[in-house]
């Protein structure tokens, strides 16, 4: 069954707070992630698929934060250590509830940034950084 749309508004990127390494984070511009697991079907006698056969989960993500965020991290470390250098942390990606809709979460645990670079052009008007990540299984629609 549909669901009935009540107060005529849908969650957009303006109704998503972010909390990362125990802060909520405003610089962030865009964040991705994904779950995939490797599926194929087996073949058998004759030459249609006796069976589906499925392979190990696997989970990426990436996040893109300005320059000023990324620097307040970097804060946090003592001299010398760098985002690569962070324990394993969780993101949590909140939806703000709006009229009926129910507050939904998604977790991201065992995070860790894989890369860190910083690549700023003549002409930028505001200097973003793109943060590969290695992730565990997120939890989807947490409430």
């Amino acid at each position: 069954m549909a669901e009935v749309l009540i107060n005529g508004v849908r969650q957009g990127w303006g109704d998503i707070e972010f909390t990362v390494l125990g802060r909520q984070v405003t610089g962030i511009t865009e964040i991705s992630i994904g779950s995939k697991q490797d599926k194929g079907n087996e073949m058998g006698q004759g030459r249609e698929p006796v069976h589906r056969s499925r392979g190990a989960k696997s989970y990426e993500g990436s996040m893109k934060m300005y320059k000023y965020e990324v620097d307040a991290i970097l804060a946090l470390l003592p001299e010398g250590l760098d985002l690569l250098d962070i324990a394993p942390f969780t993101i949590s990606v909140i939806y703000t509830p709006l009229g009926d809709d129910i507050l939904r979460k998604i977790i991201i645990p065992m995070t860790e940034f894989m890369e860190m670079k910083h690549n700023p052009k003549s002409g930028d008007k505001n200097l973003e950084i793109e943060l590969p990540l290695v992730i565990g299984k997120p939890v989807w629609n947490k409430r």
